[in-house]
C-alpha cells in the first residue's frame, strides 16, 4: 500500500469516526428528548379526534386540567405534539327530573299563587288559585250599569262615523297593511264601511280611536287591526283575506242594526254591558275571603264564570246572594305528573341550576324556572372511546368552525321550516352555495348537531333564542336577525364575510 493510499485510508477512517460520533450524539439526544413540543396547561391546541372511524379536527383554547371545554383535556396535558392517545370516558348527556312540591302548601310563582293539595309517588293535585276547590258564597249589589257598545256608537256618531263602520288601524311600514290597504279602499268603493286610520300619519283619527274604539282597537298592540264597536269584535296582528274582511264588515253591519232596533236601555245587566258591583265573598264555613267593588264587562271572561252568570238579569240597586260551585269558580284541583317528560340536556341543566353537576337523587332549586324543588331521578351517560392525535400546541390561532370542516368565511344561515321568510330564502341560499358562495345552513329544530356547532362557535353572531331567520359571520362579528334579506343583500353579506376571513 502506498503512502498516498494510506493517507486516503486514514481520511476515510476519520470521516467514518466523525460520522459515528454525530450519529451517536443524535441517538443520545433522541434518548433524552425527541424534540417534540409538550402540551402545557393554558396552551391552545389543535387535535384530530377519532371515534367510530370518524375523524374530525377540533381546536381547544386555553386547555385546562379542569376540562373547561372537554372533559378529556387533563389527559392531553403533557402529551407530545404528534403523539396519539386512546382515551375512554363517560359523558353525562341528559337528565330526567321529577317535580317535588310539598302537600298542602301554597307557592308563589311569577305573580301567581299555586296551591298544592295531595302529593303521591307519581303525581300531585294542583290549583292555580288559593280558592281552587272551594264553594264560594257571594252577596252582591249592582251599583251601576252602562252599555259600552251603545256609548262607543254614540261617541263615533259625534265624528259622523256610523255604528256599522269597521275601524282599520294600520301603518305604512307593515307589509300586511300595505297589501290590505287597497283591498279596504276597493271594498269601501263597493259600499262597505271602513274607517281607515294610519297610526303614524293621522293623529286626529288616532284620537278618535282612543276616545271611541279603545274596546276593540289597542293602539299599542299588533298591526294591522280591525275592530267593530257595535259588537265588540276585533282582529289583531294577522293577515285578513278580502272574503274575511267582507264577513267581518257584514257582521258589524248586522250587529249595528240589532243595536239600533233594540234601542237598548242600560237598566238590566246582560252580556256586553259594563257594570259596577259591590260584593262580599265567604267560604261555606262563613270565613270572609274578600270584599269590595269591582267593575267589569259582563260576559267578557274578566270574572269567574259563576259570578259573570250570577249578575245577569239584575237591575241597578238590586242585591242578591249567589252560591258558586268550584267548577264555576276557581276550578277543581288537577292532577299533574311529577315526572317531567322531556329529558333535559346537561348543559341546560347546569345553566338552570347555577352550573351544578347533576347527581342522581339530589334536589335542586331555581325559583325562576320552577316554584318547588326538582329531583334528578336518572342520568343518561354515553361511553366514548377516542383516539386523539395532537397536531399542534402553543399560542395558536384557529377558527372554531374550521374544526368542524366549515370554512371560517362561511355565513351561518339559522332558520326553521315554519318561518315564511326562511322558506323563501332557503332556496336562494342553496343557489348561492351552488354558485360558490359559502354558507353553513342550520335548520334549528331538525339539525341538533349543527345547532351545537352554532352554540359552540357562532354564539357571538347567532342568538338561538332570537328572531328567525338569522345570518351571521364569525369572521367579522356581523349579524342580521329576524328580517327578510334579498339575494343581493345575501351576496354582499357573504362577500364581506369572506373578505374579513
Amino acid at each position: 500500500m502506498s503512502g498516498k493510499n494510506l493517507l486516503k485510508g486514514y481520511e476515510l477512517l476519520g470521516i467514518a469516526a466523525v460520522g459515528a460520533i454525530l450519529i451517536l450524539s443524535v441517538l443520545i439526544s433522541g434518548c433524552v428528548d425527541s424534540g417534540g413540543k409538550l402540551v402545557k396547561e393554558g396552551d391552545n391546541i389543535k387535535i384530530n379526534i377519532t371515534e367510530n372511524n370518524i375523524t374530525k379536527t377540533i381546536f381547544i383554547e386555553n386547555i385546562s386540567a379542569q376540562g373547561m371545554t372537554y372533559p378529556f383535556e387533563k389527559d392531553l396535558i403533557g402529551t407530545k405534539v404528534g403523539e396519539k392517545k386512546n382515551i375512554n370516558y363517560e359523558e353525562m348527556v341528559s337528565v330526567k327530573l321529577s317535580q317535588e312540591p310539598k302537600a298542602n302548601t301554597e307557592y308563589s310563582f311569577r305573580g301567581q299563587t299555586i296551591k298544592i293539595f295531595n302529593v303521591n309517588d307519581t303525581d300531585f293535585q294542583m290549583g292555580q288559585h288559593p280558592l281552587t276547590g272551594e264553594t264560594l258564597k257571594f252577596h252582591v249589589t249592582i251599583k251601576n250599569i252602562s252599555n259600552q257598545k251603545k256609548s262607543a256608537v254614540e261617541c263615533l256618531a259625534k265624528y259622523n262615523v256610523t255604528p256599522d263602520t269597521v275601524v282599520f288601524y294600520h301603518t305604512d311600514w307593515c307589509p300586511h297593511c300595505q297589501k290590505m290597504k287597497p283591498w279596504v279602499q276597493n271594498l269601501t268603493d263597493s259600499g262597505y264601511k271602513f274607517f281607515s286610520v294610519e297610526a303614524e300619519k293621522e293623529p286626529d283619527k288616532v284620537k278618535i280611536v282612543a276616545e271611541c274604539a279603545s274596546n276593540v282597537i289597542n293602539s299599542g298592540g299588533g298591526i294591522p287591526q280591525f275592530g267593530c264597536v257595535a259588537n265588540g269584535q276585533s282582529h289583531s296582528g294577522e293577515f285578513m283575506s278580502i272574503d274575511d274582511m267582507k264577513n267581518f264588515a257584514d257582521e258589524c253591519s248586522k250587529s249595528a242594526a240589532e243595536l239600533t232596533n233594540k234601542n237598548k236601555t242600560a237598566n238590566i245587566v246582560e252580556n256586553g254591558v259594563f257594570v259596577e258591583v259591590a260584593y262580599i265573598g265567604k267560604l261555606t264555613n262563613g270565613t270572609k275571603f274578600d270584599n269590595g267593588t269591582v267593575k267589569f264587562t259582563v260576559g267578557s271572561g274578566q270574572m269567574i264564570k259563576g259570578f259573570d252568570k250570577g249578575v245577569i238579569g239584575m237591575k241597578t240597586g238590586e242585591s242578591k246572594d249567589m252560591v258558586i260551585p268550584p267548577e264555576e269558580g276557581y276550578g277543581l284541583p288537577k292532577a299533574v305528573p311529577k315526572l317531567i317528560p322531556q329529558e333535559i340536556d346537561v348543559g341546560a341543566f347546569k345553566t338552570t341550576f347555577n352550573n351544578e353537576e347533576p347527581v342522581k337523587g339530589k334536589e335542586y332549586i331555581n325559583l325562576n324556572s320552577l316554584p318547588w324543588p326538582a329531583k334528578v331521578i336518572d342520568i343518561k351517560v354515553i361511553s366514548h372511546n377516542y383516539t386523539i392525535e395532537v397536531l399542534d400546541a402553543g399560542n395558536l390561532s384557529y377558527s372554531c368552525l374550521e374544526g368542524y370542516g366549515i370554512d371560517k368565511g362561511a355565513v351561518v344561515f339559522y332558520h326553521t321550516d315554519w318561518c315564511p321568510h326562511c322558506q323563501k330564502m332557503k332556496p336562494w341560499v342553496q343557489n348561492l352555495t351552488d354558485s360558490g358562495y359559502k354558507f353553513f345552513s342550520v335548520e334549528a329544530e331538525k339539525e341538533p348537531d349543527k345547532v351545537k356547532i352554532v352554540a359552540e362557535c357562532a354564539s357571538n353572531v347567532i342568538n338561538s333564542g332570537g328572531g328567525i331567520p338569522q345570518f351571521g359571520c364569525v369572521a367579522n362579528g356581523q349579524s342580521h336577525s329576524g328580517e327578510f334579506m334579498s339575494i343581493d343583500d345575501m351576496k354582499n353579506f357573504a362577500d364581506e364575510c369572506n373578505k374579513s376571513a
